[in-house]
């Protein structure tokens, strides 16, 4: 949700990821649920994990 950007973003900047977009596809959602776009150049289980690591904090 919108309120989880913020520490989505932090989280994943100090996990390593390249953040390249934040914004959302639809006008009148409610919840307002945003996109966020991360890269990393990795092994992809190394990738996911670090993902995961970060979604277990989301609320």
């Amino acid at each position: 949700m919108q309120r989880e950007v913020q520490s989505f973003v932090r989280s994943a900047q100090r996990q390593g990821f390249k953040v390249t977009a934040v914004h959302n596809h639809w006008l009148f959602d409610k919840p307002r649920l945003m996109y966020v776009h991360i890269e990393s150049v990795e092994n992809s289980i190394n990738f996911a994990r670090k993902l995961a690591s970060i979604l277990k904090h989301l609320k």
